[in-house]
């Protein structure tokens, strides 16, 4: 009989947050400490330059935010919010780093199966639950996914944060249609009763409590195995694809 090793992905673990506040560097740019491998207009990825560390984090340029603002955003400490880094100050800018987190939501859409969806939204509304809760001003940037299956809120750094607390039911409105739109580009098969009403609480305009019935065929991250795996293998597919025809051009030429 042979004897496989449990992959990486099953192994009990627990995802915990740290909490510890992000550093602030003056006279400093972020390319002192990371080297870039992806570089895109105002955001590049970086791996830092100790090679014993081996941490891939974002860098982005702040246009509109200031180091009070920063330090109100960077209070939210949850496992399902990307954790900022450290804030740069340098001649050319000021510039944010916060953890990588490698998959966009895209990449695992669309979703076989409803415990799927649920066990996404439940994570993407207990971030946003987290941040309401402490009356924290925010947008969302985008949605991202680890390779461990755990889903992230990549927060808006350049969004001002209001102080205002009558904000919070603006803030409700817009998480809760922003909600809607990604729900309903997760599955193209028609949805159960449970789910249409997790929709139409939504659509009206409110959050769905996290013990609402669809919620509860949620499996957490364990439940995103399949698709993160399928979307690595796609990606790497596709990059082995671009590099093929890269290749076949350059011998040509």
């Amino acid at each position: 009989m042979f004897l496989r090793r449990k992959p990486a992905f099953l192994r009990e673990s627990i995802v915990v947050p740290t909490k510890v506040l992000p550093a602030v560097y003056l006279n400093r740019s972020p390319g002192i400490d990371y080297k870039p491998v992806n570089i895109q207009k105002g955001t590049w990825i970086g791996v830092h330059r100790n090679r014993g560390a081996h941490q891939f984090v974002v860098v982005q340029e702040l246009r509109h935010i200031d180091i009070t603002d920063f330090s109100f955003l960077a209070q939210s400490t949850h496992t399902n919010i990307t954790q900022p880094l450290g804030l740069y100050y340098c001649q050319d800018g000021v510039y944010i780093t916060y953890e990588y987190v490698e998959l966009d939501l895209l990449d695992i859409l669309p979703l076989s199966s409803e415990t799927e969806v649920a066990s996404v939204m439940s994570q993407i509304l207990s971030g946003i639950v987290y941040l309401i809760n402490r009356s924290i001003d925010f947008r969302v940037q985008s949605i991202h996914v680890s390779l461990y299956g755990v889903v992230k809120l990549v927060l808006d750094w350049n969004h001002k944060p209001a102080t205002d607390p009558s904000l919070v039911q603006i803030t409700n409105r817009l998480m809760s249609a922003y909600l809607d739109e990604i729900m309903s580009t997760m599955r193209g098969k028609p949805w159960s009763n449970d789910a249409v009403g997790f929709l139409s609480i939504l659509k009206s305009g409110y959050l769905p409590h996290a013990s609402h019935p669809f919620l509860a065929q949620s499996k957490g991250r364990i439940a995103l195995k399949n698709p993160v795996n399928f979307a690595v293998r796609s990606n790497l597919g596709k990059r082995i694809s671009k590099d093929t025809n890269n290749s076949g051009r350059s011998r040509t030429l």
